[in-house]
């Protein structure tokens, strides 16, 4: 350890510099700290490094114990920085402390010149921001923390949470997308089948949205088995329309379904129907 580390007094609000700009050479650079505040805000400015040279500045500090009887409880600290990050400044928010923390800063590989300034803040500092972590570091069980996501399953009413490797496919909800669209002339007055399809074997088909789309206005009707699951009216105001199954409709595998579009007199000439029905195929 290099040098004899001297204790700094901050108060709330106050800033003082722990590490004056220098260069140093390998070895650890230790600063005590007395402060009156939740949080410190670090920042270390690197104004030149040797190549290969780097420098990490860590942050910890003791409760009952001290550095010589072992107790050391490790604080959020700086990444470690080289020749690379000359002339920059890096900011870190260091929360969870209590009134004694510690700075050491280590260098390696050569001299690097640097400093290292700090202020006490208290309105900053939460376990939210204790918990944010960079791309790709470490998990430590013992102290990191996180905000999980949880996605719900519709079937089972289970809120679950996004484990890694984390894989997203757009499936619907839980199966292999199911897409089908039909387009075909009405003449006035008559009723035709825009679309018609049967479940597979081992398949649970699930409905999520249909589509209709026209110009002449009638009324569009979607059968399963006879039994009427959709319905929708096309007017003059409304050309398009999208029915929604909010829940989900299942349909169990062998069931036959087709849209059935029922056109008014006017007007006098056929005019194309087009719809299209999305949803999700579960194997049973």
């Amino acid at each position: 350890m290099v040098g004899v580390s001297t204790t700094v007094f901050l108060g709330e609000f106050e800033t003082k510099t722990l590490l004056e700009v220098e260069p140093r050479g390998p070895g650890t650079y230790p600063v005590k700290m007395m402060v009156r505040c939740n949080s410190l805000l670090s920042s270390i400015y690197i104004k030149a490094a040797d190549v290969g040279a780097t420098v990490k500045a860590n942050y910890f500090d003791t409760t009952t114990g001290d550095e010589f009887t072992g107790e050391r409880y490790d604080l959020p600290s700086h990444l470690i920085y080289g020749s690379a990050n000359a002339g920059e400044t890096h900011r870190l928010l260091i929360t969870k402390i209590h009134n004694k923390p510690q700075l050491e800063v280590i260098v390696t590989g050569g001299n690097v010149e640097f400093g290292v300034y700090a202020t006490a803040v208290s309105s900053s500092a939460s376990d939210v921001d204790s918990a944010l972590i960079s791309d790709g570091d470490t998990f430590v069980p013992e102290t990191n923390k996180a905000i999980p996501m949880a996605c719900l399953d519709v079937s089972t009413g289970l809120l679950n949470f996004v484990t890694c490797p984390l894989k997203v496919e757009i499936t619907g909800q839980g199966g292999d997308l199911y897409h089908i669209r039909g387009g075909v002339d009405a003449d006035p007055g008559n009723t035709v089948t825009v679309f018609a399809d049967t479940v597979p074997a081992g398949t649970e088909r699930r409905f999520t949205k249909l589509w209709v789309t026209a110009t002449n206005d009638g009324y569009f009707s979607l059968l399963a088995n006879g039994v009427e699951i959709a319905a929708g009216r096309i007017d003059v105001v409304q050309h398009n329309v999208a029915f929604r199954f909010d829940p989900v409709h299942t349909i169990s595998a062998g069931t036959s379904y087709e849209l059935k579009y029922n056109s008014d007199d006017d007007p006098t000439e056929a005019c194309p129907i087009i719809a299209f029905l999305t949803g999700f195929d579960v194997t049973l």
